[in-house]
């Protein structure tokens, strides 16, 4: 088997692996005789089947194996002979791992590299802190949003929907007699109404609806509309009230037991503590994103083109999928996607570029995440979401997500190293 390696760009090498026929038709021989050793055939004895019956029955399995076999050997000496570093392992569709008897079999693939660049500064890199407050009136909000959060739903029944009520709807676009959108299952209050219509006419439009009971609304499409043409224009908003249902706000006393203090001076207080806390991550995350930021662009580096194009067409799956929910035409659906693809895929490039450089950090800064810290932070998904451990460790294997985990717990490392050295003022 000769192995050649040829660079067809700072970030890709070209692997071409040589193997002649005699030397792929000996590699199949041998997968031959061990199935034949092992396998049971009616009418022989156990290891005594004839090569030529055990060919004809596992051949073409054995063929495509030899060549998987010879396709990983040379992968691996193109490694380590020109010390290649693969950002990704190459894709070789099925079609060229078949190869008939008497062929040479000459398999060449692309392997995309990571990208070289020399770790310039990242640490003692100035920063400014902004000042952190917290006004009466964002606690007041709070405790209002707690109050809603807290709230029961009880059946409107024939009193209809009330002003701080809430209603289970199915909500219709409709522009000239066409059906633009159409949503199930939306949860509507009284005082939002959905884009494009106005504040008043909805309340009038909504308050008192009962079960079952169908409505529409005038409305104008939103410039920032996902379809096009409708942009601007009038239309219907018609609205089917599937269940109606007043709330019930908890009490002053149930609020207290919740947060465990005596009165609702201590639930303030409790709430300002949280929004300080709050406050105080955001601001440690945009220094933190600053910082990654200005690195960032202090290190100028390639990425393979076939890496960024594969994730920028997850990107655009993603944005298919989301675009699909809203009920866009299979035209304004790919219109969308083209206007947005340039985006996907230079915010996919920065993202690529992003990890390389965190990799690069954490391994001269011998940052490592530990199984510690994988457990610690998949029992927090657990408890966040209200399901056991072993649920969310499924979940993150059967989906291929526990390495993206660990990428986001190293890039979290890196990013407060960033902070910690950086010199804030």
């Amino acid at each position: 088997m000769e192995v050649n390696v040829e660079n067809v760009g700072s970030c890709q090498a070209r692997v071409s692996i040589a193997v002649t026929a005699s030397e792929f038709e000996q590699e199949v021989q041998r997968g031959l005789k061990r199935i034949a050793g092992r396998t049971r055939m009616k009418g022989f004895r156990p290891g005594k089947t004839p090569i030529k019956v055990v060919e004809k029955q596992y051949g073409e399995q054995v063929r495509q194996e030899a060549a998987q076999q010879f396709v990983q050997r040379g992968y691996q000496k193109a490694i380590e002979d020109h010390e290649l570093k693969p950002a990704a392992h190459p894709r070789i569709p099925d079609e060229a791992l078949k190869v008939a008897a008497g062929e040479a079999f000459n398999p060449e693939f692309d392997v995309p590299l990571r990208p070289t660049f020399e770790l310039g500064e990242y640490k003692e890199l100035p920063a400014s802190s902004q000042p952190i407050t917290v006004e009466d009136e964002e606690v007041e909000r709070a405790l209002t949003d707690l109050r809603a959060q807290q709230s029961r739903t009880e059946a409107a029944g024939d009193d209809g929907l009330p002003e701080d009520g809430m209603a289970l709807c199915k909500v219709v676009l409709e522009h000239e007699g066409k059906t633009i959108t159409e949503r199930d299952g939306l949860r509507l209050v009284p005082t939002h109404p959905p884009v494009g219509i106005e504040a008043e006419a909805f309340k009038q439009a909504i308050v008192g609806a009962r079960d079952d009971t169908e409505l529409e609304v005038a409305m104008t499409f939103p410039d920032e509309f996902p379809t096009e043409e409708v942009r601007g224009q009038q239309g219907v908003c018609k609205i089917h009230v599937r269940q109606a249902f007043k709330v019930s706000p908890p009490t002053d006393e149930e609020i207290c037991q919740m947060l465990e203090v005596e009165d609702l001076d201590a639930v303030r207080g409790k709430i300002r503590e949280r929004i300080e806390e709050a406050k105080q991550q955001q601001e440690q995350t945009r220094i933190e994103t600053e910082l990654l930021t200005r690195v960032l662009d202090s290190h100028p580096m390639e990425v393979s083109d076939s890496l960024i194009d594969d994730q920028a067409r997850g990107r655009e799956g993603s944005l298919r999928e989301q675009l699909s929910q809203q009920g866009l035409s299979e035209e304004d659906l790919e219109a969308e996607v083209a206007k947005n693809y340039p985006e996907m895929r230079e915010s996919s490039a920065k993202a690529l570029r992003a990890i390389y450089l965190i990799e690069a950090i954490a391994e001269k800064e011998e940052i490592r995440v530990t199984d510690e810290d994988m457990k610690g932070e998949l029992a927090h998904i657990a408890e966040r979401n209200g399901v056991s451990m072993d649920e969310v460790i499924q979940y993150y294997r059967e989906e291929n997500l526990l390495q993206q985990l660990a990428l986001e717990l190293l890039e979290r490392k890196v990013r407060t190293l960033l902070r910690e050295t950086a010199v804030i003022s």
